[in-house]
């Protein structure tokens, strides 16, 4: 497999994993989740935020579609969940949570998505990239 097809698997598969959480959240009913992240400490607002965030960038991810930006977007939203809920759970949480672990794999797969962008012949961001080259010249 080249870096091509396994830059595009992981953009995918990272795209996939927000977008069922996202609509998760959306399922649970946002009410729910934003009573969840007060009781948390954070402001309930966020939960709706990051519910459309992670749709609307999971979406994104998967066609290829401003990859480093929703990259970057999902780091953010890593970090907040890690230093605001995971780290307390330890590596591996216990029986009432998980831990940071997961979070930790998608951390990087975010990181490497912000370095290499789309990299892939299947993706929208390649197609504007294409269009707007053939533009210039």
């Amino acid at each position: 497999m080249n870096h091509n097809t396994t830059n595009m698997l992981l953009r995918i598969v990272l795209g996939l994993i927000f977008l069922v959480h996202g609509l998760d959240k959306f399922q649970t009913g946002l009410d729910q989740v934003a009573m969840w992240f007060s009781s948390l400490g954070l402001p309930g607002l966020l939960a709706y935020l990051v519910a459309w965030l992670e749709v609307l960038g999971g979406i994104a991810l998967i066609v290829g579609f401003q990859t480093r930006f929703f990259s970057g977007a999902f780091i953010l939203l890593l970090v907040g969940a890690l230093f605001s809920v995971k780290l307390s759970a330890g590596f591996l949480g216990d029986e009432s949570t998980t831990g940071y672990e997961f979070d930790l794999a998608l951390l990087a797969i975010a990181i490497h998505l912000l370095n290499v962008g789309p990299a892939s012949r299947y993706s929208i961001d390649l197609y504007f990239h294409q269009r707007k080259s053939q533009l210039d010249e």
